[in-house]
């Protein structure tokens, strides 16, 4: 069998011939499986209004962040300070519009003057993005509502633009590292997903070899910040990548080598 994975594996005998350790390490620098952080720092100008955004998406695809704007046009000088949350769905598998959305809420307090009169008040926005056709941004309207003390509400729409990866030309590559020690067909170790960002999320391993089918089953379980989220794989028994299923960051994926 044949697939576009680097697998690498070096077999040390532990003084069991019933017991091996294995490293392994599946680079999909290949958009076959792609991850997407779009987490990071990104700044907009609007119409005179320079917004500052810090967001961090959680390897269950939760989004929360800080927002800070400020309007200086001649006439308004206010000052925005809030914060963001949302998520992150869809499949990264086919980064397509009608497969991966990014939805996000902000609400900032603001205070300044407007025409020399002092001002305090209230934004709320929500917004849900999706992939432009050169799938290095997400893009989508905002729908805003500001409201001032004692001067009531109003409501506009906005475009707004959040680079897909925070990683200039990002393609969603990751390396999925493995150790895992089989004793007796059972199996058992620890895993290591590293972003193109250098970002990384530990696992738990756990799974068997079965000598019916001659496939290893693993199981991989999130640790520390990872926690709650769980991957599957299938191994052959020279351990090439026959398939990879779950959920990071918001996206799911279900891939399968072609037997």
């Amino acid at each position: 069998m044949k697939t576009c994975f680097l697998s690498l594996a070096l077999t040390l005998l532990l003084g069991n011939l019933q017991a091996r350790a294995v490293d392994l390490v599946f680079d999909f620098s290949t958009n076959n499986v792609p991850l997407y952080d779009s987490g990071g720092t990104f700044s907009t100008n609007l119409n005179g209004m320079q917004e500052d955004y810090t967001i961090a998406i959680s390897p269950k695809g939760k989004i929360n962040g800080s927002f800070t704007a400020f309007v200086d046009d001649g006439t308004a000088y206010l000052n925005f300070t809030g914060a963001i949350s949302g998520v992150v769905r869809g499949s990264a598998v086919v980064l397509t519009p009608d497969d991966f959305r990014m939805s996000m809420n902000l609400r900032a307090r603001f205070s300044g003057t407007i025409n020399g009169t002092p001002v305090k008040g209230v934004e709320t926005a929500r917004s849900l993005l999706k992939p432009d056709s050169s799938m290095q941004y997400l893009i989508g309207d905002q729908h805003i509502t500001v409201c001032i003390a004692g001067h009531g509400c109003r409501q506009s729409v906005s475009s707004v633009q959040v680079p897909v990866s925070n990683s200039s030309g990002a393609s969603g590559a990751w390396l999925l590292a493995l150790s895992v020690t089989n004793n007796s067909n059972k199996i058992s170790g620890t895993a290591v997903v590293t972003l193109e960002n250098s970002r990384e999320f530990d696992f738990k391993v756990r799974g068997a070899f079965s000598t019916a089918k001659n496939i290893s089953r693993l199981v991989l379980t999130g640790t520390g910040e990872a926690a709650g989220t769980k991957l599957t794989m299938e191994l052959s028994p020279d351990n090439e990548l026959i398939s990879i299923r779950g959920r990071l960051l918001g996206q799911r994926f279900d891939w399968r080598a072609d037997l």
